[in-house]
């Protein structure tokens, strides 16, 4: 039999039974592994199977005798179900995330209980990753409690899991999963449970984060934190559930505001590409994000749009939303999100922001910039953070105030004279 289908038949074999192993070896006590190499003998009726284990040696220990077992088994199907689903190619992770991958893996290993817990505002990016994180673990027998401060907002009704944000309490002493937070005030409610916990995994995305955890996994060059966390179960080599993909892909599609923002690059793309093979569905994830809003949110925007306030040239565009327009309207503050991407579409803007009364006291504010203004550092001013295009703050101070010292700090960036 010629050596090079014999090579093809070796390659194709090593990659069923990666697949199978992935998706059918589900106890706990066996360890990240993965199959190195796959020798045939010519006629194909003998094999040797090289595997790769990472892992405690207790753990390792018991992956090799799990894989011996199936290895002697009389049958292939016998150990390993016959199956006609084909993993996906799938590009390498990032190198740093390559190199972290099994330090936190073993702080995976050693707990069946595990907490996730997502910001406070909680976004697509942050409820993305983190049920992501649970889709993929919960079949290696962890349990993977996702809790966010309520109310989670009902935009994000479409991502698969949604129904079980806050649905379990966070494990006793387990470690904590934290995703998309640059702090653990951001994590709200949860926030001294943070600053209590014996082990904190720290990922995240924002240029802002000072490294809070016991592990931090911080990529400011990741268009999302779900691209890292798709990263790292490609380094753990775990099954990708279509749930685990379609919350990952929204990340993407949510942060990089549908591909058009500056973060849109060649690998969040091609991250966005894997996951549709891995089971996506891109068109009811932008049906979810883009095309289900209550007619509240549209207006609610209305009301933004109409009092738009114009400076510098059109180089600072600015509104606010107030608590009367939002009872006027019906809509509620989560809803406003979305309106400082309408603000910035102006054609020669470099500094949009948008005000949100939240009460009398407390004012958040949205700031997307362009150009050379590095929005990150304009909230910082102001103890917030973020990206260099958006960012964002809280004050806790009356509307009028927030725009007054925001909008002077704005006006400084610009070299624009304050409005006589």
């Amino acid at each position: 039999m010629g050596t090079h289908r014999v090579e093809r038949v070796a390659a194709q074999l090593q990659k069923e039974i990666s697949e199978i192993m992935r998706r059918d070896l589900k106890d706990p006590r066996v360890s990240m592994c993965s199959i190195t190499q796959v020798k045939l003998s010519p006629d194909l009726r003998n094999a040797t199977i090289r595997v790769s284990v990472v892992g405690e040696p207790d753990s390792s220990s018991w992956t090799c005798r799990s894989r011996t077992a199936c290895a002697s088994a009389s049958s292939c199907e016998r150990c390993f179900p016959a199956t006609n689903q084909r993993m996906a190619e799938l590009s390498p992770p990032r190198p740093e995330v390559a190199e972290a991958a099994p330090r936190i893996w073993s702080i995976v290993a050693s707990a069946t209980a595990l907490g996730a817990i997502c910001h406070k505002d909680a976004d697509g990016d942050t409820l993305g990753s983190a049920l992501a994180f649970r889709f993929a673990l919960q079949p290696l027998g962890k349990r993977v409690s996702v809790v966010a401060s309520p109310p989670v907002p009902q935009a994000w009704w479409f991502l698969p899991g949604i129904e079980t944000v806050n649905a379990t309490s966070l494990p006793s002493g387990g470690p904590l999963f934290i995703f998309d937070s640059t702090g653990p005030e951001r994590a709200g409610i949860h926030a001294d449970t943070i600053r209590r916990a014996p082990v904190v995994v720290n990922i995240d995305h924002h240029i802002s984060n000072p490294g809070f955890g016991s592990v931090d996994l911080v990529i400011t060059e990741a268009a999302s934190t779900g691209e890292i966390v798709f990263d790292l179960l490609k380094a753990w080599k775990v099954q990708i559930p279509p749930e685990a993909a379609a919350n990952l892909y929204a990340t993407i599609l949510s942060d990089t505001g549908g591909f058009r923002h500056d973060n849109t690059s060649e690998r969040a793309l091609r991250a966005a590409a894997e996951l549709v093979s891995l089971g996506a569905d891109p068109a009811l994830i932008a049906r979810g994000l883009f095309k289900s809003r209550p007619a509240s949110t549209l207006r609610m925007q209305g009301r933004i749009l109409q009092s738009l306030h114009f400076e510098c040239g059109d180089r600072l565009v600015w509104g606010a939303i107030t608590q009367a327009d939002l009872r006027d309207t019906g809509a509620l503050t989560e809803q406003a999100d979305g309106a400082i991407d309408q603000l910035n579409t102006v054609r020669g803007e470099e500094i949009a922001i948008l005000f949100k009364q939240v009460s009398p006291v407390l004012t958040k504010v949205s700031i997307r910039t362009r150009e050379q203004v590095d929005a990150a550092a304009l909230a910082a001013e102001f103890g917030g953070g973020g990206h260099r295009r958006a960012s964002g703050l809280e004050l806790e101070v009356p509307l009028s105030e927030a725009e007054g010292r925001v909008l002077q700090a704005a006006r400084r960036v610009l070299g624009c004279p304050e409005p006589a």
